[in-house]
């Protein structure tokens, strides 16, 4: 997808360091958005992300912050991405 980058969501910075794990993550994905636009004034990013924290959760608008997607959160492609949340992808393709 264009001007969109996939962050799989952990509960904690800890999970999130331990090298090489499939698992431990929340089975959610943000997706944020990259246009030159969506970066906020309050210094969040627009995105859509889970409304739990549950294994392909549903989805809805939100924001987020660069120190959440670097505390909590690891880059994985778009195909990953689906493979995790396809509920994610469901509400995007509804969006275009």
């Amino acid at each position: 997808m264009k001007d969109v980058r996939f962050y799989l969501e952990y509960p904690n910075a800890k999970a999130k360091r331990v090298p090489g794990t499939k698992s431990g993550h929340n089975g959610t994905v943000i997706a944020v958005f990259t246009d030159v636009r969506s970066l906020m004034l309050n210094g969040c990013y627009e995105a859509v992300g889970a409304v739990h924290f549950e294994p392909n959760s549903p989805v809805c608008g939100t924001q987020v912050s660069p120190a959440y997607l670097q505390d909590k959160c690891k880059r994985v492609g778009e195909d990953r991405a689906r493979a995790i949340h396809p509920r994610l992808f469901t509400y995007l393709s509804k969006e275009n």
